[in-house]
């Protein structure tokens, strides 16, 4: 639980921190496997950075968590 919350936290909070963000959104990907309530989460927190981050390592990063999510 403090392990998805911390990953969350990163993402919300974090947004210059590029490897950070890339970690936390695979970690809650691969977490996201055993419990079914952090996609829905996770998915819509993507799609706002994905709007707001500039780098292309975490973009590229998060796209292929999005694609692995709807597939």
């Amino acid at each position: 639980e403090h392990f998805v919350t911390g990953c969350f936290y990163t993402l919300i909070t974090h947004t210059d921190c590029t490897a950070n963000m890339a970690m936390a959104t695979n970690s809650l990907y691969e977490l996201g496997k055993e419990f079914e309530w952090i996609y829905p989460e996770l998915v819509p927190t993507i799609e706002r950075l994905l709007t707001q981050t500039k780098t292309k390592g975490y973009r590229a990063s998060a796209a292929k968590v999005l694609d692995a999510i709807n597939t």
